[in-house]
């Protein structure tokens, strides 16, 4: 639990935006996304979603975690909470990837620590996107993003180890995608909670964001090397496509921006981790 809810932490620092103690930038690269046969030769696969959510879904019977719980997940026992930035989460396991629900526990702390976690945290009329996306390199690989990115790494990390953030090109409001290291990807700390009976037995296949504010051309190169689309839409809505595992489709919202949709047989098409 402790590797998972120090994972947690760091998402939360990056994705709020908060000054790295150093960074560079990676260049953007012309990438050309793959087709369907060349899913498993992408660089980068989800390791964790984000989405934010108002306090009250903390509760355990909360709409949002009744309806995540009616629908199949059921969370890790317990929340992480982050005291430096005035904000807590909670997991969902699955078996190749996690979702975290991050709210805000201390308005005034998280409004000078992480201004923007303000605005994602989901309330009418923000165009702030409510999602991030963490990924991480595929088979064990750690090389800079082919996006527009910049590098963060702190003391605490290892030596060489950094965390990328991508350069979304709309002033920072759109969902928030990033790299994490493979001491700090999922694969690294799962096992232990596998074995404690955590983990559902679900696995992802596909991730679907569409957001009021987004580029294409950032959305290109994330679904290039990663699979996961990104598209402008009216409303933010996140789509979780599941290949196996006991659980139906269902549409969470308004209480969540989030669709889950019960993958056909062949019908998976992004590169998430078998």
């Amino acid at each position: 639990m402790l590797r998972f809810v120090t994972v947690s932490f760091m998402s939360l620092l990056l994705l709020a935006g908060c000054r790295p103690m150093s960074s560079q930038r990676a260049p953007a690269s012309d990438t050309t996304a793959p087709g369907r046969d060349e899913v498993e030769a992408r660089p980068y696969e989800v390791d964790h979603l984000l989405i934010y959510v108002r306090p009250e879904a903390a509760r355990p019977d909360s709409p949002e975690r009744r309806r995540l719980e009616s629908a199949g997940l059921r969370p890790l026992n317990q929340p992480a909470r982050h005291a430096d930035v005035g904000t807590a989460s909670l997991g969902y396991l699955f078996e190749n990837a996690y979702l975290e629900l991050v709210w805000i526990e201390d308005e005034n702390l998280a409004r000078s620590a992480a201004p923007d976690l303000i605005a994602r945290t989901i309330r009418a009329g923000t165009l702030w996107s409510p999602f991030g996306v963490g990924l991480r390199g595929t088979a064990g690989r750690a090389t800079p993003p082919p996006f527009a990115a910049r590098r963060y790494h702190a003391d605490w990390m290892k030596p060489g180890d950094s965390i990328w953030i991508a350069e979304d090109g709309a002033g920072g409001r759109g969902p928030k995608v990033f790299v994490v290291p493979p001491a700090m990807a999922m694969p690294s700390w799962i096992g232990s909670l596998r074995r404690k009976g955590f983990v559902n037995s679900l696995r992802l296949s596909g991730v679907r964001i569409e957001s009021p504010v987004s580029t294409a051309e950032v959305a290109r190169q994330v679904e290039a090397c990663s699979g996961v689309t990104i598209s402008a839409a009216p409303e933010s809505t996140m789509t979780l496509t599941i290949e196996s595992g006991a659980i139906e489709t269902a549409d969470l919202r308004p209480d969540l921006p989030l669709l889950l949709h019960r993958a056909a047989p062949g019908d998976s098409t992004t590169a998430l981790p078998r």
